[in-house]
């Protein structure tokens, strides 16, 4: 039988929110315990006293400061970039020859480039928007999965210690969601992550890491 701590650790990690808020201090563990107390009670299926949840989310709250304190996060750089667009297919037979198709495309200009996530049933481009046209040309007879235009790039470069660090790429992350961002595709190389989310957001994302690492320093 779960016990309240692990029934209080996960229904707060399932929330970004409730777990940022109770990282960095700005909520009332008192207020928070009593919030989850029916939500306690229903999954454990018995009476749970409300001083006991409230004990678990203060060890939540102690884990967090040790662990921060554990892991030192540097980034070197955060660049961002404009008129960025996404498709996704469903894996066919033509996935080889797709791939290099669209590479020549953007090997053509001087500049460009496209970044390809291969699942296990489809294959997502982000490229150029300037090159819509001519990648929906090579898609032609394909099953596309969604389409995306009006994107943007957030680009984040690490330092090499930071591949083996844990949490850096989740830490990031919560903190978009926690801004109401939302993340359209995430791509990664060994020492940078790309992160696309629609223009209109890059803005409010660039400030978002900026000030999470500002306040790691």
């Amino acid at each position: 039988m779960a016990s309240i701590a692990s029934i209080v650790e996960r229904l707060v990690r399932e929330k970004p929110s409730l777990e940022y808020s109770l990282k960095i201090g700005v909520i009332s563990y008192m207020r928070l315990a009593r919030y989850l107390h029916p939500e306690v009670e229903r999954e454990i299926g018995r009476e749970a006293a409300v001083p006991a949840i409230l004990m678990a989310l203060q060890r939540m709250g102690s884990a967090h400061v040790k662990h921060e304190g554990e892991h030192a996060y540097r980034i070197k750089n955060i660049s961002t970039r404009g008129g960025m667009a996404d498709i996704s297919i469903a894996k066919s037979a033509r996935v080889k020859e797709i791939v290099g198709k669209v590479q020549e495309v953007m090997e053509a200009e001087r500049g460009e480039s496209a970044n390809f996530v291969h699942g296990n049933n489809e294959l997502t481009m982000i490229f150029s928007s300037s090159k819509f046209r001519e990648v929906k040309g090579i898609l032609k007879g394909e099953k596309i999965r969604e389409e995306i235009d009006g994107l943007s790039q957030l680009s984040i470069l690490f330092d090499e210690k930071m591949a083996d660090t844990p949490g850096l790429i989740a830490l990031i992350l919560k903190e978009l969601a926690w801004r109401e961002i939302n993340v359209v595709e995430v791509v990664s190389t060994y020492t940078e992550l790309g992160i696309i989310v629609r223009e209109d957001d890059i803005v409010d994302a660039y400030k978002a890491v900026r000030e999470l690492f500002r306040e790691k320093k």
